[in-house]
Parts: C-alpha cells; structure tokens; sequence
C-alpha cells in the first residue's frame, strides 16, 4: 500500500518547454507535467491520492479506493472533484462513471460529455472510475490497462483542460496512478497523454527506452527513419539526433542526473518518453 500527501507530489512537478509554432499564438503556453513517483497504488478503504494539478495548495481532485457501506465486498475507486471541477463520464444509475481516454483523446471545450460536481448532489462528488457491487461490476476503467481521465478545473475563476493517467484492474478493487498534466493557458485544449503544446504524443511505435550509466538506449521492432530529441526537466532541448535503423545510444554523460523527455518524430508516428538519468 502507497498513499501520498499534497507535498510528496508537488516536489515532482516541473514544465515541459513552451513550443513555438508559427502563427499559431502558442508562444506563452506549457503543458505542465507532474510525475507520481514513485506510482501510488491504492489498495485499502480510504487509500487517497491528491491531484493539485498547479501547486496552489488546492485539492483539485482526490482519487481513492472507497468500500460501499463499509463493505469489502462492495469496493470501488473514485475522484471526488473540488466543487465546480468536472470530468469526462456520464451518469449511472446511481452515480457517474468517467470515461476511460486512450492517448490522444482530446480533452476541450467541445467535449459535451462533462460531468460537474456543483454540489446539487454528493453522489456527483464519487465518480467512479471502476467498482463491484453485489458481484457486478461497473466502470470504464477495470480491464487492467492505462487509461486516461479528462479534466475540467477551475484555478480562481479560468477553466483549464488536463488529464490524470491510471490504471484499474478486472472489478476495480485497486487503482494505481501515474502522471497528470495540465495546460496552463486558460480554455486552451490538451490531448490525453500530451507532454508538450503543439506536439502529438500518441505512440505509434513499439519501443523499448531507458537510461542506464548516463546512456539512453533507444530500441524499436522494426527499423525507424527520423529523429530523437532530449529536453531537459524545465523543456530546454539538450540535443537532436538522426536515426536509422533499429537501435541508437545517445550519451548523456555531460548533463546532470534527473528527469528528461526523449522525443521520437518518424514517419512512423511521434511519441515523447519519459527517463530518469
């Protein structure tokens, strides 16, 4: 069992770079990207992890493992959101379950499906992420996959668009999460899983990533034609590199240990990962 406070994960936030793109008038906006690190596991009743997706010192959103009368039988895990806050889903019968986001959803003002905690019901304030009631399970998040929830949240009185990555096993009785991001231009949009503005993040390619000695070795299943790009943990690009083929070893032993995105732009697809140096 892992639980986490507001100051365990607020210590792991940082910013990806602000992309420019040309006429486009994103000059001044950032994804902002917190890392739940290590991964908080919910596993007992009231086991809660809380979401502050700009480090104010307000709970935007709480997600935890909660038993229905008490019942272990009966489990569940839900996101109460801070009044006004909302989320993708759409009403059960007797509370909401939010809907479960593959990456590059698109999470915007477009979206009709929102469901808001405006306080005219406590149920709105337990959306369900997955549970098991009475033997019958319920929710768009036990299969056992990561998945993405759409946000919707107030900071003062903007509305920003975000996401939070979990993942729920078969009945939903445990939950674990990763990362959350948001964008922080006001009713500017995000796509699940987005790490940068401007940048598409769906993975397309099968890949294995990681760093070991200062050494990042990149490996794909078929041989790959583009680039690989390093930022460092505040979005500064640290180098470029051309690929070809199906494996390439980038040396990283002139910069400091940390958190760094290795970027990968094909014609394959494009898809930012995340390595600790």
């Amino acid at each position: 069992m892992k639980k986490t406070t507001n100051f365990d994960s607020k210590i792991k936030a940082y910013s990806t770079m602000a992309l420019c793109i040309a006429g486009a008038g994103v000059a001044n906006a950032q994804i902002v990207y917190t890392d739940v690190n290590p991964d908080v596991v919910l596993t007992a009743n009231a086991d809660s992890i809380i979401i502050d997706f700009n480090a104010d010192l307000t709970n935007d959103y709480v997600i935890k493992r909660f038993d229905w009368s008490g019942n272990p039988a009966n489990t569940a895990v839900i996101m109460p959101p801070a009044l006004g806050n909302a989320a993708m889903g759409t009403m059960g019968t007797t509370i909401p379950y939010l809907s479960a986001l593959a990456a590059g959803a698109a999470i915007d003002g477009t979206v009709t499906t929102w469901i808001v905690n405006d306080g005219s019901s406590p149920q709105l304030a337990k959306m369900g992420l997955a549970s098991v009631y009475s033997g019958v399970n319920y929710g768009n998040f036990g299969d056992g996959l990561d998945h993405y929830i759409g946000c919707k949240f107030l900071i003062g009185t903007n509305t920003h668009y975000g996401w939070i990555r979990v993942n729920t096993p078969l009945g939903g009785a445990t939950g674990t999460v990763y990362d959350y991001a948001y964008n922080s231009t006001p009713d500017a949009p995000i796509t699940a899983g987005q790490l940068a503005v401007g940048i598409n993040n769906t993975p397309e390619i099968q890949s294995n990533i990681y760093s070991f000695n200062k050494n990042v070795h990149v490996n794909f299943s078929t041989p790959i034609d583009g680039k690989i790009s390093v930022y460092n943990n505040i979005g500064e690009l640290i180098l470029t590199e051309e690929i070809n083929g199906m494996k390439k070893l980038i040396n990283l032993s002139s910069q400091a240990s940390g958190i760094y995105m290795i970027r990968v732009e094909s014609l394959s697809g494009s898809f930012t990962k995340k390595v600790n140096l």
